[in-house]
């Protein structure tokens, strides 16, 4: 059900989906029956029933004012529960890409940076480097082209 995962014992994660509350529309305030409570009570049993209309209305009154908030709350709750899902999403996204490798050999043992071995690392990461810098003028570059042919075409729609 919707809402299995309050009673299990695995961690969150994204691929839960919150419960979605749907509110439901609430009548209007209206003074209903103004006729009758304005009426002047001729004996004591209409005075009752007077009195016990007036306050099963203001009962009423009041459980309307409560459920307005009530239904307030949930709308804030929902748009607060959602915002925190799209977070741990992007949180567990976060930790499923690789990390970038910063350190050559960085497992903290001595090596000798002479050798063949250090060397060839050194030489990866720096190709690396080069290779991730080549990436990222060719998509600056494809940017720009982009950008020149919407130009372009907006110039084109405006002569139309």
């Amino acid at each position: 059900s919707s809402g299995s995962f309050l009673l299990s014992s695995s961690p969150l994660t994204s691929a839960v989906s919150p419960p979605m509350y749907s509110t439901l529309p609430i009548s209007p305030m209206k003074h209903h029956y103004t006729e009758l409570l304005n009426i002047e009570p001729e004996t004591e049993y209409e005075q009752a029933l007077l009195e016990a209309l007036q306050e099963s209305q203001d009962i009423i009154q009041q459980q309307k004012l409560q459920i307005r908030g009530m239904q307030a709350t949930m709308v804030i709750q929902n748009v607060y529960v959602g915002d925190s899902h799209l977070q741990l999403q992007e949180h567990e996204e976060r930790k499923k890409r690789p990390k970038k490798r910063t350190r050559i050999m960085g497992d903290g043992m001595a090596k000798l940076m002479t050798g063949d071995e250090f060397t060839q690392c050194v030489e990866e990461h720096e190709q690396e480097g080069i290779d991730e810098q080549k990436a990222k003028d060719a998509r600056v570059e494809l940017m720009e082209h982009y950008k020149m042919a919407i130009k372009e075409w907006e110039e084109r729609e405006k002569q139309r």
